[in-house]
């Protein structure tokens, strides 16, 4: 009886240890759970970001594109009205016979 008792207390006391491995074990995989799901939305939340700040920059260059088109068309033509206007000699101004 004493034998079986012993045995008895020896397993209850493996037991106890196993759990309490069990136990941390547990607690690791929570905590490395927590962290990794943490990481994963900053990661997230980074990547938004990116590419937040990415479409900026593309809109910023496709205005950027534009306004310089724009003002290369304008001056393109002002330069083709001045081409267009009449060349007037000076001496010519002033000798109209109708005014």
């Amino acid at each position: 009886e004493r034998v079986s008792r012993r045995t008895r207390h020896h397993q209850i006391y493996l037991n106890q240890k196993q759990d309490e491995k069990f136990y941390q074990n547990l607690n690791n995989l929570v905590g490395q759970y927590e962290q990794t799901r943490l990481r994963l939305k900053a990661s997230v939340k980074l990547e938004k970001q990116r590419k937040d700040v990415l479409n900026i920059t593309i809109e910023h260059i496709s205005n950027d594109r534009k306004r310089h088109s724009l003002s290369i068309n304008t001056k393109q033509i002002k330069l083709k009205n001045i081409q267009k206007l009449p060349k007037i000699n000076p001496t010519e101004q002033y000798t109209n016979s109708k005014i």
